[in-house]
């Protein structure tokens, strides 16, 4: 059953009028004080932000050697991990099964 928007306006005053008013001030209060720490962090985001774009290019390089570096993949020892059955390699995630 969907209440018409004059009760549903009607629930929303009764709940938000059950405080008590030095409640409702303290919490506004607080509230201020909670979007003036947000406002002083927003410097701090715009820098981290600013980085993250600066550093975008370096991690393109990266994922792109990367990729190459998996296609061309030798296997190295430090790489090798034995499963029992096979041996994996970890950086490029090929299973390899040992001529016996």
């Amino acid at each position: 059953m969907r209440l018409t928007e004059e009760q549903e306006k009607k629930d929303i005053d009764t709940i938000a009028g059950n405080s008590e008013n030095a409640a409702k001030l303290s919490w506004r209060r607080k509230k201020k004080k909670l979007e003036e720490l947000v406002d002083e962090l927003k410097p701090f985001e715009d820098k981290i932000l600013k980085l993250y774009e600066e550093r975008l290019p370096i991690m393109d390089k990266i994922a792109e050697l990367r990729r190459v570096m998996v296609t061309e993949c030798i296997h190295p020892k430090d790489q090798l991990v034995h499963k029992g059955t096979h041996v994996e390699c970890k950086f490029c995630d090929k299973i390899i099964k040992p001529r016996r």
